[in-house]
């Protein structure tokens, strides 16, 4: 690069711009002046559109690289999260309770189109749902008479050990109660009762487990899925499925899960079959439970048990011969002295 005197001007040139200077013969006019310098801008426009060129290259490589985009198929929105095992960031179209941390940025589709409005006129009592046979993972809206209404969320959430629970098993939320640490929002997390004013905390995220013959405990987001589907469907009806494998001591086990919902009624119906599929017998042990946070979450404060004999104020066996039914009631614990300034909300199972 160099520089020449041009009608005035002090010109910096490149070696291609000298191969057109050297072929002039003489004094060039102002209409050579003028081309030259339209020339060189053209040669300018070229060079910035190829940098930004090479800049968009650049952007779409490590996005490719470092952004990992998920569609799970349960389009609840469009969320920005940070990135997981080597990603910077990670776009996805659903946001599972465990997951608000990850959250940087985001479209929440029920912020845009109000969820009243995608049920439409439906009568009450009725049932509407969402659920994502490939993850495993849905909601289920119960609309009671008197404009109150259930919401029950199977698979929606990350367990303790850091992984996706796939199937139906209670627990997690949809997007807007779930991205924040909100105690009140998470309220209509996992089962949730809403009386018309607010919702009310029935079930968390289910507490289940099964232990081989030396009682290591295996979790649901352990065992394998196999898939799930909706069975049947209408609008006061609902009959979700979804099957597993679960290996105790080098003996497959599977295991299908059945949900039934019924429009009007306060409860869903749970049923569990297990069958051996391996060449030799299987020990195990099962566990179903959940922590007394009825009512509101995060707290276990007025909890007591409850049975067709009346309130337990303390950790209590039942005999399952005797009773066919028990549950939390949130009311008040006088072995510690609580007062009545609770929620009155029950759960039970049968």
């Amino acid at each position: 690069m160099g520089e020449l005197q041009w009608g005035g001007y002090n010109v910096r040139h490149f070696t291609r711009v000298d191969m057109l200077i050297t072929c002039c013969m003489e004094q060039p006019g102002e209409a050579e002046q003028q081309r030259f310098f339209a020339m060189l801008q053209k040669l300018n426009r070229k060079t910035k559109h190829g940098i930004i060129a090479s800049g968009v290259v650049l952007l779409l490589v490590l996005a490719f690289l470092y952004v990992k985009v998920n569609v799970t198929g349960g389009y609840q929105g469009v969320f920005l999260l940070k990135g997981e095992r080597g990603a910077l960031l990670e776009i996805r179209d659903d946001l599972y309770l465990g997951e608000g941390y990850r959250h940087n940025a985001g479209l929440n589709f029920e912020d845009v189109i109000p969820r009243r409005l995608l049920r439409g006129h439906l009568e009450e009592p009725s049932l509407t749902f969402q659920w994502n046979k490939k993850e495993g993972a849905g909601y289920v809206f119960n609309y009671l008479p008197g404009g109150k209404r259930l919401l029950t969320s199977f698979g929606r959430f990350i367990d303790e050990s850091g992984k996706k629970v796939n199937g139906l098993f209670v627990g997690g939320g949809l997007p807007k109660h779930v991205l924040e640490d909100d105690i009140v929002k998470m309220n209509a997390t996992g089962m949730a009762y809403h009386d018309g004013s607010r919702w009310f905390h029935i079930w968390c995220n289910v507490n289940e487990t099964m232990a081989n013959s030396r009682f290591e405990s295996i979790l649901p987001s352990s065992w394998r899925f196999l898939g799930s589907s909706v069975l049947y469907t209408s609008q006061t009806d609902l009959i979700l499925e979804s099957s597993h494998e679960i290996i105790i001591d080098g003996v497959p086990l599977r295991r299908e899960r059945y949900a039934a919902f019924f429009a009007g009624e306060p409860y869903f119906i749970l049923q569990i079959r297990m069958s051996n599929e391996g060449d030799q017998p299987a020990t195990y042990y099962y566990v179903y439970g959940d922590e007394p946070w009825l009512g509101n979450y995060g707290t276990s404060g007025g909890n007591v048990g409850w049975a067709a004999d009346g309130l337990y104020q303390f950790v209590s066996r039942l005999d399952t011969k005797k009773y066919h039914y028990a549950g939390l009631f949130d009311f008040e614990n006088d072995a510690i002295g609580e007062g009545h300034a609770y929620t009155f909300t029950a759960n039970f199972i049968q």
